[in-house]
């Protein structure tokens, strides 16, 4: 995980999602696609996650379960924010001030769907994924 920081801060649309996945991945904020104005940002996410590095996000409610290795957590930070998560535990918040969330609503695993397409990185090998058999 390399901390990157959103850029946007409006409070109708800020870029929290982009800079997370980017800190994820090990990459410029640039290199990832800013969706969250788009209507379908889910499926373009996944779209483009399954064309880059053959994987996708899978969204799942939080409590009984810790999520393993490197995910995504959603919740409230007094709007609807996304942050970096090891383990179940924030280790990134791409907001400039930090902070923890109010809430956790749900984190979002990077689940291998086309194996064949999967970079074989040093990034992408320190992630943990899920599949199938795990969830």
């Amino acid at each position: 995980m390399k901390p990157v920081f959103q850029t946007v801060f409006d409070a109708v649309k800020g870029n929290c999602l982009q800079a997370s996945l980017a800190s994820a991945l090990e990459v410029p904020l640039a290199d990832v696609p800013d969706l969250a104005e788009r209507d379908d940002w889910y499926e373009a996410m996944n779209k483009w996650l399954r064309e880059t590095y053959g994987v996708e996000m899978v969204c799942i409610p939080t409590g009984g379960w810790t999520p393993p290795g490197i995910h995504l957590t959603g919740g409230d930070a007094g709007l609807e924010h996304v942050v970096v998560g090891k383990d179940g535990k924030m280790i990134h918040n791409p907001y400039p001030d930090g902070g923890e969330l109010i809430e956790e609503k749900q984190h979002w695993l990077f689940v291998v769907v086309e194996p064949a397409g999967l970079r074989r990185s040093v990034i992408l090998n320190r992630l943990s994924f899920c599949t199938e058999s795990k969830l």
